[in-house]
């Protein structure tokens, strides 16, 4: 099972990385511009 699990995430932990890095700046650059 962990080792499935790793190979899943291995997968699609590229997407999920580049979506959260997207996600991080547009909410900081929201937080930045309502202040």
């Amino acid at each position: 099972m962990h080792t499935f699990y790793t190979c899943n995430y291995s997968k699609f932990g590229a997407d999920v990385a580049q979506f959260s890095v997207k996600l991080g700046i547009a909410v900081v650059w929201m937080w930045q511009s309502y202040q």
